[in-house]
């Protein structure tokens, strides 16, 4: 679908571009609007209906390129997750895949401004939730929990008495799925692992010391009050090992400095990421160990990974909830790495941290963030942050129904916004899926031409770009200001 490089928030965007006028003016402009009336995130009335997207054709300094909604029957949609781009392809996770009710992989070509699908992968015994591609191209990883058909009592299924709903019988746990992609065309599973038993929530697989390394958030025994989770390091074996002999473990790695584990506080690693240190020159592996924080492992001899840091210096009585962190890199003189909450329902948004990772065995706190007017998540995951992906000292940054935001961490103690936009089907499109909010971002990345793609639950993958590097003024600040 070719769509025009217009589609712009309209007059909300283009009152306030030049960002010039004093705040009362700016309010005037606005038609003198509350910012619930501005911005659907701020919305806390029944008035908003958070399915209808007539009422989220919004955006500031962001422009839709492309879209697709990953089936060719819009009535038969399927439900995606996370998407990774590398090179000029693009793969997102599903839930379920369109036309069908099978998870599994979507495989794009995204070397023009519209989503070319490729190719999709169904997967058994396992709903992928995240995925990740090597930096080489060569292979993806599919984390999930069991497929609920195998893992939940049924009439086909019965329980042993545990609370570990995935060990009733048939036992089926899940765990990763490795995947050659060198073909766009053709992606082929060539191993499994099982994380027994509750399965993987996330993995990365990495190429350093002249091999893959599959890294695996294991969920242990994480149905049982988040006990022993922890991530296993696996090795690639390359061809010409026997399909199914692809991968063996290496290391498995549990932290030894959480404290307040009293059963109120929850320690369990949600995701991590992998990366050298620029002045270090060490590789280094970033955990979000949820109310554990961010814990930082020197993972340069995968076999033996050693922690060095663990940060949790926020409000322990509101915030933690760590669900990804990740460097961002060098911003002048400083490292800087960057640490996202995830909550189901809160009275807040959720505050993300800005973190000096110069020192990375003390990493220290710069600032925060939290989306403005600080909405009131009221369920579903309305608001809540969710995964974001660095460029340059820029990062873009999914917010479920809350949409996707552009900061820009130039001076990483004052993050600037630089655009916003809340993706739902383009005018003339059928507003299907509406079970769902919309928009419902799972994740935004960007392109290596600086672009942004972006997954939405139940409509598609979307393609964006800035409009302007100097955008001037947001246009709810001046609302926000005049309302005190």
């Amino acid at each position: 679908m070719n769509l025009p490089r217009t589609l712009l928030a309209p007059a909300l965007a283009l009152a306030l571009l030049a960002g010039c006028v004093s705040p009362a003016s700016q309010l005037d402009a606005l038609g003198g609007k509350t910012p619930q009336e501005i911005l659907p995130h701020l919305e806390l009335t029944d008035a908003h209906d958070h399915k209808d997207p007539a009422q989220h054709r919004i955006a500031w300094n962001m422009e839709l390129l492309g879209w697709d909604p990953i089936a060719p029957d819009t009535t038969k949609l399927g439900r995606y997750n996370h998407v990774v781009v590398q090179g000029t392809r693009a793969f997102v996770g599903a839930y379920a895949l369109a036309n069908g009710s099978a998870p599994g992989l979507a495989v794009f070509n995204i070397s023009g401004d519209d989503p070319v699908l490729t190719a999709t992968l169904e997967t058994s015994n396992i709903v992928p939730i995240d995925v990740h591609v090597s930096g080489d191209g060569k292979y993806a990883v599919l984390a999930g929990h069991a497929d609920p058909v195998y893992a939940l009592p049924s009439a086909a299924n019965t329980c042993t008495g545990t609370p570990m709903v995935n060990l009733c019988t048939p036992f089926v746990p899940s765990g990763v799925y490795l995947v050659n992609v060198e073909d766009e065309r053709d992606p082929r599973i060539i191993d499994t692992w099982r994380s027994v038993p509750s399965g993987a929530h996330t993995a990365k697989v990495v190429k350093y010391a002249d091999a893959h390394y599959v890294f695996i958030a294991s969920y242990g025994f994480s149905y049982a009050n988040r006990l022993a989770s922890h991530v296993e390091i696996l090795k690639v074996v390359e061809s010409p090992a026997p399909i199914g002999t692809h991968m063996e473990p290496v290391a498995e790695f549990f932290a030894s400095r959480l404290s307040g584990n009293d059963g109120e506080v929850r320690t369990f690693v949600h995701d991590m990421w992998i990366e050298e240190h620029p002045l270090t020159k060490s590789m280094l592996m970033w955990i979000a160990y949820w109310d554990g924080g961010v814990v930082i492992v020197d993972v340069t001899d995968p076999s033996k990974p050693r922690e060095i840091a663990a940060w949790r210096e926020f409000d322990a009585a509101l915030y933690g909830n760590i669900h990804f962190a990740r460097p961002i890199g060098m911003i002048g003189e400083r490292h800087i790495s960057y640490a996202a909450p995830e909550y189901s329902s809160a009275e807040h948004a959720g505050e993300a941290y800005i973190l000096d990772t110069t020192d990375p065995a003390a990493p220290q706190l710069l600032a925060k963030w939290t989306l403005p007017g600080d909405p009131v998540n009221d369920g579903n995951y309305r608001f809540s942050p969710h995964n974001f992906d660095p460029l340059g000292s820029r990062i873009v940054y999914a917010h479920y129904h809350g949409g996707v935001w552009v900061l820009d961490l130039a001076e990483p103690e004052s993050p600037v916004v630089k655009g916003y936009v809340f993706p739902t089907v383009p005018e003339g499109e059928p507003a299907f899926n509406a079970t769902e909010d919309a928009p419902n971002v799972w994740a935004a990345v960007w392109a290596a031409d600086g672009t942004i793609w972006a997954s939405d639950i139940g409509t598609g993958l979307y393609h964006y770009r800035l409009v302007s590097d100097e955008p001037g003024t947001p246009p709810y600040e001046a609302a926000l200001a005049a309302m005190g």
